[in-house]
């Protein structure tokens, strides 16, 4: 598991955070080189969720039937790994009487594996009876094939909540495990948040020139609010600095964040000019601060942020 936030002596552990670090429990994220996507527009992936799911009761998912696997989640926009157990009888499943018989090679039991699936967003319902298509706007998962063209299985995000859900077209009553995996890119997705609930960092000052020392990057459609401390000590211990504030952004659907209010209960410090500001840079909201001409100062931020995003 790669590291969320990084925590002081006696930082409290906010709950966003505890929670990011059971939605990334695997750890996958996009790649970055010096800190930015490359290329530009990769999709911000994160986490690995999965779920194993078996078809119901003795009588399977009927032809032409559609079986929810998943609703605790938004499964659209998703990258998917799956592997797919199409069995002879229901006693085949995990918990079935006849579940040595997966370990019998004379069965015709079918496994199949998918490596690469993206699960999108559907254009339209997909409904019993009329099995989909897969075309631009329809992102139905091709499970299994028993010939050609025809006899098929899905797997596909239900455009009106994202959950998972099966189609059988098989023309038979279908008897399965689903053994099934995804990394997000949606921002509704019920998995992390992308501002982490704890923001932390350092930086030396020698000049009067803003310099930035945390860097909070939001989604679309969210509105973040940040509750920061921020501390500056000279390199001789003679004079320090001491600054607590409240901060609101908020990023539209599309395009930069927007700054609120910036509110500052505490700005105490021994020096002159000595400051700290919050404000957006590019697509991202900045903690900056300024130190003093011919001092060396060291300054540590610690921010708590709590983000809603739809």
């Amino acid at each position: 598991m790669r590291r969320i936030t990084t925590f002081a002596r006696g930082s409290s552990v906010p709950a966003a955070t505890l929670n990011a670090m059971q939605d990334r429990a695997v750890g996958l994220t996009r790649a970055l080189v010096d800190g930015v996507a490359a290329p530009t527009g990769t999709l911000a992936l994160t986490g690995r969720d999965g779920r194993y799911w078996c078809t119901p009761d003795t009588t399977g998912v009927l032809n032409g039937a559609i079986a929810v696997v998943d609703n605790t989640r938004d499964w659209k926009s998703h990258h998917v790994t799956a592997t797919f157990v199409r069995l002879t009888a229901a006693a085949q499943r995990l918990h079935g009487a006849d579940v040595w018989q997966r370990n019998d090679p004379a069965q015709a039991i079918a496994v199949r594996r998918i490596e690469d699936a993206w699960t999108g967003v559907n254009v339209a319902a997909i409904t019993a009876g009329t099995p989909p298509v897969i075309g631009a706007g329809v992102f139905a998962i091709l499970l299994d094939e028993l010939s050609a063209g025809a006899n098929r299985i899905f797997l596909y995000a239900r455009s009106s909540d994202g959950a998972l859900c099966l189609y059988n077209d098989s023309g038979a009553a279908l008897h399965a495990d689903l053994f099934y995996d995804g990394s997000s890119a949606s921002t509704s997705d019920g998995g992390a948040s992308t501002v982490p609930g704890f923001l932390a960092g350092d930086v030396d000052t020698t000049d009067a020139t803003w310099t930035t020392i945390v860097t909070a990057t939001l989604a679309q459609s969210s509105s973040v609010t940040f509750q920061g401390m921020v501390s500056a000590i000279r390199d001789d211990g003679t004079e320090g600095g001491a600054f607590v504030f409240s901060a609101r952004a908020r990023r539209p659907a599309s395009g930069a964040p927007v700054m609120g209010a910036t509110t500052f209960t505490l700005a105490d410090f021994d020096g002159t000019g000595w400051d700290v500001r919050v404000q957006v840079s590019g697509s991202d909201v900045v903690v900056q601060v300024q130190g003093e001409a011919g001092k060396n100062l060291t300054w540590r931020a610690e921010i708590q942020t709590t983000e809603a995003s739809i």
